[in-house]
């Protein structure tokens, strides 16, 4: 893993991080709340990193990350059809271009993504919606605890769960930060049942390929 290490999935060193920390307060007579307020600043900091990485990255700021993502990747094209009102058939061209620029970007000429409004449009919100909410998420767990952002920390995270892994098939980085978010929320609370649910829900969305259900329902592609 070290001599490979840009290479392993971001949530690996995450849940190092996250398996140290259960590691040391287990020898801690106070380990529940040290466990609670270690959970809470990972997860703070984890968004807040990630918030900060996305607003540097131009490529990211202006949707060639996303318009990427979108056409080159197999697990969003039906995402892509979907709600960006864009064919398979047009997927597939994209992903010639992107082939042809790969090999001889000096004599590429054309337009890889397609001419959509929609598609542009989807881009457009897909970028700033991750941002955005991963920015809400980092101040609500790194507020001051009497303060109004922090009493909607559980809220914020859980709206997050659920729609960024309706798109994106990474239940193992969802199941980690539920099991943080478990640490730090209050014992036997409405809160812990919806986060219980919501790891239910994140197997809902890995197992069932609801995009691609409503795109046959509805003949499109």
């Amino acid at each position: 893993m070290f001599d490979q290490w840009p290479m392993a999935d971001n949530h690996a060193y995450l849940l190092s991080l996250w398996c140290l920390t259960l590691f040391l307060t287990s020898y801690r007579e106070s380990s529940t709340r040290i466990l609670a307020n270690n959970a809470r600043i990972l997860i703070g900091l984890v968004f807040l990193l990630a918030s900060f990485q996305k607003i540097s990255a131009a490529d990211y700021m202006n949707g060639t990350f996303f318009r990427y993502l979108f056409l080159a990747d197999d697990r969003f094209e039906d995402f892509a059809v979907l709600f960006g009102h864009i064919s398979y058939q047009q997927i597939d061209d994209a992903r010639k271009l992107l082939d042809a620029y790969q090999f001889s970007p000096t004599l590429f000429h054309g337009e890889v993504a397609p001419v959509s409004a929609q598609f542009h449009l989807l881009v457009l919100l897909a970028s700033w919606w991750n941002v955005l909410d991963q920015i809400v998420v980092a101040f609500c767990f790194l507020s001051p605890t009497n303060s109004l952002l922090y009493k909607h920390r559980d809220f914020v995270l859980l709206i997050f769960c659920i729609t960024t892994y309706a798109v994106a098939p990474v239940p193992g980085f969802a199941w980690l930060l539920i099991s943080m978010a478990l640490a730090q929320s209050e014992p036997k609370s409405h809160i812990q049942i919806a986060y219980f649910v919501t790891f239910f829900i994140v197997i809902f969305y890995y197992h069932i390929p609801w995009t691609t259900i409503l795109v046959d329902f509805f003949q499109l592609g």
